[in-house]
Formats: structure tokens, C-alpha cells, sequence
């Protein structure tokens, strides 16, 4: 079991919470799960390998993130709704992070239209990313609750972490190289690369 670290450097134990979902167990993390994070071992960086399909919303739509067993999610005029090439279900691109508005620019800034497929994205992101070994739930960094099974991806996201189910990891995402990292991140200082795994990550990547 991984031990888990306030920021204060309190321990938090005998956590035992257990949270059924779909006939699964899940250890409930709730407000913890960016300290489980913290704790869990050095990141990795991914990226999307594949392009993805956006629609943007004109209101009111309802999106449901099937793959990481989310809350359905509301959409506002202008929000962003993205598709992994994977996925069943779609969900709102930073759902719960401030404005629709800011939202789409944010989503501009980290995706570059197809040259040629309307509606179609391509990834310019990075992601900072922690496997778990236990089946997790907890609050996402949007709000509302993420959850994985072992062997599933914990993603940094600002102040909070999100969660990607190992199907739509295995299928969607790759291990981003040290000239992608610097191109698409320039202010990410990355010392060293092995196979995908970072030595120093000073600083947080965004996507």
C-alpha cells in the first residue's frame, strides 16, 4: 500500500474507505488523491499518439466519460468536447476550470487543428503521469469523482489530479520524447531520459 503525504508532511493512514463501483472496489482517496500522487513514485510523461475528434458545444449537451466511470458532465456554449480515438463515451476538455471561454483558449493552445479533417485535433500537450497498483477513486481536479483500476494513469493537472483508465493509457497515450518535451514545453526541465522515464521534472507540464 503506498503511504500517502500531506504537504505537511503528516501521514495519512488506515484508510479504509472502500467505494463499489460497477461491481468493483475501489479505495475511496476523496480530497487525497493529489497527495497519493505526490507520494506514488517519479512521473512519466505521455502524450496523445493519435488525433482526436472535437465537437464544441452550442449548450446544454450532456457528455459522459464511460471509460473512467465520471459523472456525466453539462456543457456550456463554447465548451470543448473531445473524443479519444479509444473511447466509448467524451468529456469536456477541463471540465470545471473556470470559464467556457477560458477553457476553449486554454484547449487552443494545447491542440492544432487537423491541416485537412474538419473537426479533427491534433495533441500538442504533455502530460505528467503516475501509475497506480490499486484500484482508486477520488476528487478530480474538475470536480466530481475519477477513478482507475491498477495499473491505470494518474494525471497532474494544476492543483489536482484526474485519472485514465490502462485501456484508454495502452491504446491512446505513448511515452513523449525528450525533443517533444522541449518543443511543445519549453520551461519543463527535463535532465535525463531512459525509456520514457524522466529523472528531474521541475516543474509541472500541462497539457
Amino acid at each position: 500500500m503506498i503511504q500517502l503525504v500531506t504537504p505537511n508532511n503528516m501521514e495519512i493512514q488506515n484508510n479504509t474507505h472502500v467505494k463499489t463501483i460497477n461491481g468493483v472496489e475501489y479505495r475511496d482517496l476523496g480530497e487525497n488523491l493529489l497527495a497519493y500522487y505526490n507520494a506514488s513514485p517519479q512521473p512519466e510523461v505521455y502524450l496523445v499518439k493519435g488525433d482526436v475528434k472535437v465537437t464544441f458545444a452550442q449548450g446544454g449537451e450532456v457528455v459522459t466519460p464511460i471509460e473512467d466511470n465520471a459523472d456525466p458532465q453539462i456543457a456550456q456554449a463554447g465548451d470543448v468536447i473531445i473524443q479519444n480515438p479509444s473511447d466509448e463515451g467524451s468529456y469536456i476538455y477541463r471540465y470545471g476550470k473556470g470559464t467556457a471561454d477560458e477553457r476553449r483558449n486554454h484547449f487552443l493552445g494545447a491542440y492544432q487543428a487537423h491541416p485537412t479533417q474538419s473537426g479533427i485535433f491534433i495533441d500538442q500537450g504533455c502530460r505528467a503521469v503516475k501509475f497506480t497498483t490499486e484500484n482508486i477513486v477520488g476528487e478530480a481536479s474538475y470536480g466530481g469523482p475519477t477513478s482507475t483500476e491498477a495499473g491505470g494513469a494518474m494525471v497532474l493537472d494544476g492543483d489536482g489530479v484526474y485519472t485514465i483508465a490502462l485501456k484508454s493509457v495502452t491504446m491512446d497515450y505513448r511515452h513523449a520524447t525528450l525533443e517533444e518535451i522541449k518543443s511543445r514545453r519549453p520551461e519543463a526541465q527535463v535532465s535525463e531520459i531512459s525509456d520514457g522515464i524522466f529523472s528531474t521534472i521541475q516543474k509541472t507540464l500541462q497539457k
